[in-house]
């Protein structure tokens, strides 16, 4: 069991023009638990749940605290892809996961694993205002969120093959769901004041 503070404070919006000079913080105290089991010798029940407040921009590669808590991943430059909505400073994440771990006396491992991963974004980006008429455009910014969640199974199995070979496969299913929300924009006004976004992904690794 942990628990983690992070106090940051960074550029208001840097990253979306028109740009802004204004400073903003935020805070967050993270708590974080993590279990393994082990009922019989070559079995392993697993299980996580973690907190955490994602960094802003350099800082988003590195972290003060173990990367992993119970084989579950804790530490995410961010989960949300960058390729749908560019990069997000200080984003939160809250995760669950659950796994069973099996060896067996052939040399072969199993496991099945369960995660739900959760994250908030909270910003503000550039928009240019048109005001009066003739039209006047003057740089301003609105605020955006973003709420996203992802639920995971996976399973693999691995076999040995003397003392320097080894064959395995893994199988993923995520099925992923992102909300947009221009919370300064009714949405009476504008149909894109609110989006959702749905992905279901399958993998295969051999």
């Amino acid at each position: 069991a942990g628990l983690s503070y992070d106090h940051l404070v960074f550029p208001l919006n840097f990253r979306h023009p028109p740009l802004s000079d204004r400073e903003q913080s935020q805070e967050r105290i993270s708590p974080k638990a993590g279990v393994i089991w082990t009922p019989l010798a070559n079995t392993a029940v697993r299980a996580s749940y973690t907190h955490s407040l994602g960094g802003v921009s350099y800082d988003q590669s590195f972290r003060l605290e173990p990367v992993k808590v119970a084989g579950f991943n804790q530490a995410f430059r961010g989960l949300i892809s960058e390729s749908v909505v560019g990069a997000a400073a200080s984003p939160t994440f809250e995760t669950w996961g659950a796994a069973l771990d099996q060896k067996f006396p052939t040399g072969t491992y199993a496991g099945i694993e369960a995660e739900l991963l959760k994250s908030e974004v909270d910003r503000t980006i550039g928009v240019l205002d048109s005001i009066g008429f003739p039209p006047r455009i003057i740089a301003s910014s609105t605020r955006q969120n973003l709420d996203y969640e992802e639920r995971v199974f996976a399973a693999t199995l691995n076999q040995l093959i003397g003392k320097h070979w080894a064959l395995g496969v893994r199988y993923r299913w995520s099925e992923n769901d992102l909300a947009t929300h221009f919370s300064a924009l009714p949405t009476s006004l504008s149909a894109g004041a609110r989006t959702e976004q749905e992905a279901r992904l399958q993998q295969v690794n051999l």
